[in-house]
């Protein structure tokens, strides 16, 4: 099994997390998460609160990493 999803979570606004990775698995963004400028040249990043915000993937089979 190789990479399933990568969410850059850099996009300094939205409400969606697109998959860079093949299988475009795309998020979406829950609660209320704060994006925050990054580094210089780097985008932005997503602050997660640990109370509610979070990232919902779906619940595509190429998410049931039992078999992994």
């Amino acid at each position: 099994m190789g990479l399933v999803a990568q969410y850059r979570l850099d996009d300094k606004s939205g409400d969606k997390a697109p998959d860079a990775s093949p299988g475009q698995h795309a998020g979406r963004i829950e609660g209320k998460p704060l994006w925050a400028d990054g580094p210089a040249g780097l985008g932005g990043a997503l602050e997660l609160d640990g109370k509610g915000t979070f990232i919902d993937c779906g619940n595509d089979e190429a998410f049931d990493l039992q078999e992994a």
